[in-house]
């Protein structure tokens, strides 16, 4: 047998071998089992040709995973989308039942209706955190450098402060404008059966 023929041989026999652990591993989520081991130590291969095979292996490998984290990409941008498209359907519906005046429509494949949302709590977090900035301020300054103090805003404890009676809170003041830095609202919203 000339030298070509056993070079082409070697490689037949690698690249069948590389191919069949390729599904292998593929099959059983990755792992490197002891069959596996066997098939590769079995294959009568040389070293170099194990070593150049494996290397072979992983590019191509690395280079379906590229393709896949893409492809990934590509279909959350699509869900996105999508989401989007059914939110911005679902707004123009409601904008056009408020602008409307009607609350209810009973079409042929369903029946809409515009509700009013539980409590929520909206607030301008900056203004509102302003008016304590200075107390946050002092207590900083009065521990040691190792701890921080962040101010945050926390939603569910202003939502139950302002259901009190008497909840003061902080007012924004623009020209002649004044309202509260928070408050709490019904938002309508669609039903859709």
């Amino acid at each position: 047998m000339d030298t070509k023929k056993q070079i082409g041989s070697a490689i037949w026999r690698m690249n069948q071998t590389l191919y069949e652990v390729s599904e292998e591993l593929e099959e059983n989520g990755g792992e490197l089992t002891p069959e596996i081991e066997e098939k590769l130590e079995a294959s009568e291969l040389s070293q170099v040709e194990v070593a150049d095979g494996i290397k072979t292996l992983m590019t191509k490998v690395k280079a379906e995973d590229a393709a896949l984290a893409e492809e990934i990409k590509r279909l959350q941008a699509l869900k996105k989308a999508r989401a989007n498209a059914l939110e911005g359907l679902k707004k123009y519906l409601l904008d056009y039942m408020l602008t409307s005046g009607t609350k209810k429509i009973e079409a042929q494949y369903c029946t809409v209706t515009v509700a009013n949302g539980p409590e929520s709590v909206v607030c301008e977090e900056e203004k509102l955190l302003g008016a304590f900035e200075q107390r946050l301020m002092d207590l900083q300054d009065n521990l040691p450098p190792y701890i921080t103090v962040d101010m945050k805003v926390n939603k569910t404890a202003l939502k139950e402060y302002l259901k009190q009676d008497g909840a003061v809170v902080p007012t924004i003041k623009e020209g002649n404008a004044e309202w509260p830095a928070a408050a709490l609202v019904r938002n309508p919203h669609l039903l859709i059966k």
